[in-house]
């Protein structure tokens, strides 16, 4: 049969320690090609995001 792609999802995911506060987590390592491809697709839509977290902070400090 024929395959169509309905919908597609991105999700970002954080680790919290006990007290709820952001925890460092446990780095990503693609191994497949695949997920070497989805990987890099990755960081090239988190690259913006970045920089507008950085552009808001920056502004939240003239404030």
């Amino acid at each position: 049969g024929k395959n169509d792609l309905i919908c597609e999802a991105y999700l970002i995911f954080v680790a919290l320690n006990d007290d709820g506060k952001l925890a460092k987590a446990i780095p990503v390592k693609p191994v497949s090609k695949s997920e070497k491809k989805f990987y890099t697709e990755a960081l090239r839509r988190k690259q913006p995001l970045i920089k507008q977290k950085e552009k808001y902070c920056s502004n939240e400090k003239k404030l």
